[in-house]
């Protein structure tokens, strides 16, 4: 619990009516999301098995986690990586989104970011 409200393992999908909010970071004292990139890998695997559990045959959009607000506690991650850090993840998790259903991963814009360096980091 946290300030009286029900507390979810990182990478868990609560279903609220029709969008699938993810819960992603430990909050601190302050209510600030943070955690460690060992952590971002446990989250992934466990977000990997709720979105097998609840896609539904259907196409899954997600932004790069971790790319916003999310302070990453042992290391400063740029979108690049946390984009190689996902794909990576989803390449050795088991639940895996079958055919025809496409996996999309949203991408900012931004000046240090290319989609010709996937895989530059791993």
């Amino acid at each position: 619990m946290y300030q009286n409200k029900e507390k979810y393992e990182s990478g868990r999908l609560i279903p609220v009516n029709e969008f699938l909010l993810l819960s992603f970071a430990k909050l601190d004292k302050d209510g600030l999301g943070r955690m460690t990139r060992e952590e971002l890998n446990e989250c992934l695997s466990v977000l990997w098995t709720e979105i097998d559990k609840y896609y539904g045959q259907q196409d899954v959009c997600i932004p790069i986690l971790g790319s916003g607000i999310t302070r990453m506690d042992d290391t400063s991650l740029m979108q690049q990586e946390l984009l190689d850090i996902i794909i990576a993840s989803y390449k050795i998790s088991v639940a895996k989104i079958k055919k025809p259903s496409k996996l999309y991963i949203v991408c900012k814009k931004t000046d240090d970011f290319s989609l010709n360096r996937i895989g530059n980091y791993i």
